[in-house]
């Protein structure tokens, strides 16, 4: 990362996401066109992909971008247009550049000198989310929430959300020098489709529109608008990131890895669409008062076989679900199949068997217990459960 002073009050930092960040207040100083003279970051102009001009900047100096000519956008986040010294400051940027600026001050920037023959479109509405890190909502269609800096960014409740909360956001971008995602950022964000993650970053990175840890291992933010209805975690994840899942009403069956040890507070709250679990770590995911707030306390929770009890005494997953179910399968949880098990004239039959047998339906709802080994049943897909073995039958 490059960085140093622009001008009396001013900085810069050029990131590993091809940012340039001028911040702080006051008149940039006006540059050369190349040597010794030219701008502190003209060396590495040619790599530069997105400008962000701070609010208190309030000229550019001549020379400025001279060789940034594979800028594709910049945002300007002063509602009064910056000077701009002479042509010679922009020539050499793009003519196609987007330029966001801030959705009130629009037509004061296609008035001004220079800017006027620039690409201008609006910014919805911006500010800071960290001590170093800025954010920018451009207007529909794009929509796009842009995170910009270095550094942490703030961590947020619900008496004090996100600044962008209850916006209608599709896409979240992550600059490369954002090292924290604030706690419930993206809670609110019931439009938010995807994320994305600008190259360079040390610390995040996207697979599926999903953000995770640049390790693969904890995962990040959910974004709750994307229309998939299942969601399996990978053999990678260990860690479920609070309120990572918060309000994704469009999740119905979830599936969690045996390698998931941590699940966080409010990570499914809200998730009230959800209708199946399948947990496969054999001791239950440490989680919290608020995991699964919302979520219907009678959905069935598949987990090992083996691991029944563990789930059913284990703290608050004794307090959120009522329907725990063995996982039928090889691996883990295995169980011992029912042998003597026969559909006849629509009628099941259980041979060999002696003791309580339990019949659940597709959507893992009990719908008999009996004794009997000898019972009619609707016509459908059905799994019995005796002792510690169970079958699948088909009543046609």
């Amino acid at each position: 990362m490059a960085n140093g002073t622009c001008g009396d009050g001013l900085t810069w930092v050029l990131g590993a996401d091809s940012t340039l960040i001028i911040s702080g207040y006051g008149a940039m100083n006006d540059y050369a066109p190349s040597g010794g003279s030219a701008a502190p970051w003209n060396t590495h102009a040619a790599a530069i992909k997105s400008i962000n001009i701070g609010f208190g900047v309030s000229k550019l100096g001549t020379y400025a971008f001279a060789g940034c000519t594979n800028v594709e956008t910049m945002y300007v986040n002063a509602t009064t247009p910056p000077t701009i010294a002479d042509a010679n400051s922009v020539n050499e940027l793009p003519k196609g550049m987007l330029v966001y600026v801030p959705a009130g001050s629009i037509n004061d920037y296609k008035a001004a000198t220079h800017w006027k023959d620039m690409n201008i479109a609006d910014i919805l509405a911006q500010g800071k989310c960290g001590d170093n890190l800025t954010w920018t909502l451009t207007a529909a269609p794009d929509s796009t929430l842009t995170i910009s800096g270095y550094g942490d960014m703030d961590d947020f409740t619900e008496a004090e959300p996100a600044p962008w909360n209850g916006m209608a956001i599709s896409r979240v971008e992550i600059g490369a020098n954002v090292t924290s995602i604030g706690q419930m950022a993206f809670a609110g964000c019931a439009d938010l489709m995807a994320f994305q993650v600008k190259e360079g970053s040390e610390t995040f990175m996207v697979k599926d529109s999903v953000l995770y840890s640049k390790d693969g291992r904890t995962i990040v933010a959910y974004p709750a608008a994307k229309p998939a209805t299942e969601f399996r975690t990978s053999t990678d994840v260990t860690t479920i990131a609070p309120y990572a899942f918060a309000n994704a009403t469009n999740l119905t069956a979830l599936e969690l890895a045996a390698s998931v040890n941590k699940i966080g507070e409010g990570a499914f709250s809200g998730c009230v669409n959800l209708a199946t679990i399948v947990s496969h770590p054999t001791t239950p995911p440490t989680i919290a008062d608020n995991t699964f707030s919302g979520v219907d306390k009678s959905i069935p929770v598949y987990v090992p076989a083996n691991s029944l009890t563990s789930y059913e005494e284990a703290e608050y997953w004794k307090d959120f679900f009522e329907n725990f179910q063995p996982i039928l399968g090889t691996g883990l949880g295995v169980v011992e199949k029912l042998e003597g098990v026969y559909v006849v004239n629509g009628r099941i039959m259980v041979y060999g068997y002696t003791g309580q047998i339990r019949v659940f339906d597709v959507s893992g709802r009990c719908v008999l217990t009996t004794t009997e080994n000898s019972f009619t049943l609707p016509q459908g897909a059905y799994l019995l459960r005796a002792g510690n073995a169970a079958a699948k039958v088909l009543v046609p």
